[in-house]
């Protein structure tokens, strides 16, 4: 589990449930993405959105609100994830670089990467 302090969002937390599903806390709701493969060129997508009692009274999820700018942001993810996936068997694929706030991910890979080494 991490936990970041950025200017812009906030102090929240973010972890991995490997190997399909990721948590983000925040000070008005906790979001759960869960990924699983249908194929190897489809995956089902799905996001839970979580809120306390006095989340909700502080903070109502007004989702025709929040999907607008939270479909924004997937896409442009989604964007970047079928390029990469669609070059991910080219030898002229490299190294990809997240944004700060995605610190998160990088930590992942680590891990799992040493779960993975003997």
């Amino acid at each position: 589990m991490l936990t970041q302090d950025l200017s812009n969002y906030g102090s929240y937390y973010q972890g991995f449930i490997f190997p399909n599903m990721m948590i983000n806390t925040a000070k008005d709701k906790v979001s759960v993405f869960r990924l699983t493969p249908l194929s190897p060129t489809r995956t089902k997508f799905e996001v839970f959105v979580y809120q306390t009692k006095a989340q909700i009274e502080a903070f109502p999820y007004k989702q025709d609100e929040f999907r607008p700018e939270f479909e924004r942001v997937l896409n442009e993810d989604f964007g970047v994830v079928r390029s990469l996936q669609a070059s991910v068997h080219s030898k002229a694929y490299g190294v990809l670089q997240l944004a700060d706030i995605e610190y998160g991910i990088s930590h992942f890979h680590q891990v799992l990467s040493k779960y993975y080494q003997p």
